[in-house]
């Protein structure tokens, strides 16, 4: 842990089920649920991997997608945070996007406590995660809507849930993205990334499982489609079988993404 961030007094120590040691917690003490950010600094001026975990918007897989990850990460020489957001009636969007806002505008403010460059992150986002990071990389209801003038360098998405329309979409993330608005066309329209990619959308990294069991592959296809449409830079693996939340992946053929990612990452440069 950064030494100056210890000297904040922002820290607090909160212990995970199934986790074997204390883990640092910054809460946003602003709402009822668990919200806030699981720090992992260790290295002056290098990238920062925001952490967007998935769970369907009904929980926050923040160990097997979200502290796991981060320790991956860490073993490469980047920093981490792991975005805990609001779920269930806390998820109706724009709710977690702003939740997400606030993780970037931590960067902003203790960049120079933590030593680092606040503008040189990428989001890291799984599932249902992976459609907050989608959320927060657009140019109408993202980013620069919260005035942060820089967007994510790169987004690494794992099975993204990527559109809100019935036939393909995951409904339980769907009812709970637009909750008292799930019957409002509008308001899936405008939460349904495929028809709001544009040039500007960052470099992004996918995978999917060929024959996911939650979330369908058509979301990560759609959205390579509209990638390639506007010539974005992207890379798109998929791997066989029927998963969905391997996180790292361990036992499985995608065992070792995590690599990949960073290496299309570091192809950026």
């Amino acid at each position: 842990m950064n030494d100056g961030l210890k000297r904040l007094n922002i820290i607090e120590n909160i212990n995970l089920a199934n986790y074997k040691s204390e883990i640092p917690f910054i809460n946003f003490k602003n709402e009822d649920n668990l919200k806030g950010i699981i720090p992992f600094f260790k290295y002056e001026n290098a990238l920062t991997a925001i952490i967007i975990p998935g769970g369907g918007f009904d929980f926050c897989n923040f160990l097997g997608e979200g502290i796991f990850i981060a320790k991956e990460f860490s073993k490469h020489m980047m920093n981490a945070i792991v975005l805990v957001y609001g779920v269930k009636e806390k998820a109706q969007y724009p709710y977690p996007i702003k939740d997400l806002v606030k993780a970037i505008n931590f960067l902003n403010e203790y960049y120079s406590i933590l030593n680092i460059n606040p503008n040189n992150y990428f989001l890291v986002g799984f599932s249902a995660g992976a459609h907050l990071a989608i959320s927060y990389a657009r140019d109408d209801i993202g980013y620069k809507k919260y005035g942060i003038e820089n967007n994510a360098k790169a987004l690494i998405l794992s099975y993204p849930l990527v559109s809100l329309k019935n036939e393909i979409t995951h409904i339980g993330s769907k009812n709970n993205i637009l909750n008292v608005y799930k019957n409002n066309k509008s308001k899936e329209a405008l939460y349904s990334h495929e028809f709001h990619i544009s040039k500007n959308f960052p470099p992004t990294f996918i995978r999917s499982f060929k024959n996911d069991s939650l979330v369908n592959i058509k979301n990560s296809l759609l959205l390579k489609e509209k990638l390639d449409l506007f010539n974005v830079k992207n890379e798109f693996i998929t791997y066989e079988g029927d998963l969905h939340g391997v996180g790292l992946g361990k036992f499985t053929s995608a065992e070792g993404r995590v690599d990949k990612a960073i290496q299309f990452i570091k192809g950026l440069d």
